[in-house]
């Protein structure tokens, strides 16, 4: 037999495995900002790097003449102003892009999770319904099996009943 709510059951095991394709991509967005994140704190640490590597340099050179003393400073507030600005788009990477990835993989983990438990929900509906219906013909055939020794003795000819 049919079992009634099959398209219902349909209907929940594809939006179960749609939830789970939505999983699956947000986990990658996130994975991917997560990358970048990286990769920005990485030039990050470089261009930090790169300045106190050029003011230690500077530093050493004891003898610098007033002209060469101010592209040094130059050069060096250049130096400074890539870090920062760095530094910036990290932070707002890491509150913008790598919060958003983050929250939508949350979104769609819980939207999985909640399609995941209405597909079991139903799929116990269907299980209990089975085993009803498994019942239901057990009683039938017994009675059926019952009402056929019962015919079978009014059938024989000199038995009383």
């Amino acid at each position: 037999m049919r079992y009634p709510l099959e398209s219902l059951r349909e209907l929940r095991r594809q939006v179960a495995e749609r939830a789970e394709r939505a999983l699956a991509a947000a986990s990658a967005a996130r994975a991917a900002a997560e990358r970048e994140q990286a990769r920005l704190d990485a030039a990050v640490t470089t261009a930090v790097g790169r300045l106190h590597a050029e003011r230690d340099v500077e530093r050493r050179r004891a003898l610098v003449r007033a002209e060469d003393g101010a592209a040094v400073a130059r050069f060096l507030g250049r130096r400074a102003d890539e870090a920062r600005a760095l530094e910036a788009a990290a932070a707002q990477h890491r509150a913008a892009s790598l919060a958003a990835a983050l929250a939508v993989e949350a979104e769609a983990r819980a939207a999985h999770a909640a399609a995941r438990r209405d597909q079991e929900v139903l799929e116990k509906h269907r299980e209990r319904h089975a085993a009803e219906q498994r019942r239901a013909s057990h009683r039938h055939d017994e009675a059926a099996a019952d009402d056929l020794a019962t015919a079978r003795r009014v059938d024989r000819p000199g038995r009383r009943n």
